[in-house]
């Protein structure tokens, strides 16, 4: 029994070499993404957050008899504000006021 015991001390200590080499391979290759791209990761997050979304009308135009518009699209803003994000009341204001003052603008519909 102890030669078998002898012959499978070498295959354990190569499995735990194996696990070692891998799990500190996936160690550097998390530093790397962390440490060294860490803010290309989080410029592409950002961009991720804001997408543009159009929404064709279920109807179209109405027009009356002789082809003038009676009714037509026209595109609308909308925003949404996460209460989740958290922030101190200053920012918070600081959020309000440019809100507010971009939905005062003169070229917005």
């Amino acid at each position: 029994m102890s030669t078998f015991r002898q012959q499978l001390k070498p295959r354990f200590a190569a499995l735990a070499i194996i696990v070692v080499a891998v799990l500190g391979l996936l160690l550097v290759r998390l530093w790397s993404m962390q440490v060294l791209s860490g803010a290309a990761y989080a410029s592409q997050a950002d961009n991720n957050r804001v997408r543009q979304i159009t929404t064709i009308a279920p109807r179209g135009r109405i027009l009356d008899r002789n082809g003038v518009e009676l009714v037509t699209n026209r595109p609308t803003l909308v925003v949404l504000v996460d209460p989740f994000r958290g922030g101190s009341e200053e920012e918070e204001a600081a959020h309000k006021a440019k809100l507010s003052v971009s939905r005062r603008c003169s070229t917005c519909p």
